[in-house]
């Protein structure tokens, strides 16, 4: 029997929960956006609330998600820049 070399299993990539809401509520704008301007063709009139309704809670959950990844990017950033500054033994900047 030939020794087969085992492949490395496919690691699934693992969200958070803030990037799962992130999509959730992306993917739930961009359904109503549909149903509105389809409502708008049949009806030619804008269903406001409709679009209203979903806005507020698109806007803080976006902002919320992109101030989160901006913190924890910061957080990286400053971590590997002291990473790079104890190897070296001085500071560059």
């Amino acid at each position: 029997m030939s020794a087969r070399k085992r492949r490395n299993p496919v690691k699934k990539q693992k969200f958070e929960f803030s990037k799962k809401l992130a999509v959730s509520i992306t993917v739930l704008f961009i359904l109503t956006w549909v149903v509105a301007w389809v409502v708008w063709i049949i009806t030619k009139d804008l269903p406001e609330q409709m679009l209203n309704f979903i806005s507020v809670p698109f806007s803080i959950v976006i902002t919320g998600y992109f101030a989160k990844a901006g913190v924890e990017n910061y957080e990286k950033i400053k971590v590997s820049n002291e990473n790079n500054i104890n190897e070296r033994g001085y500071n560059d900047g």
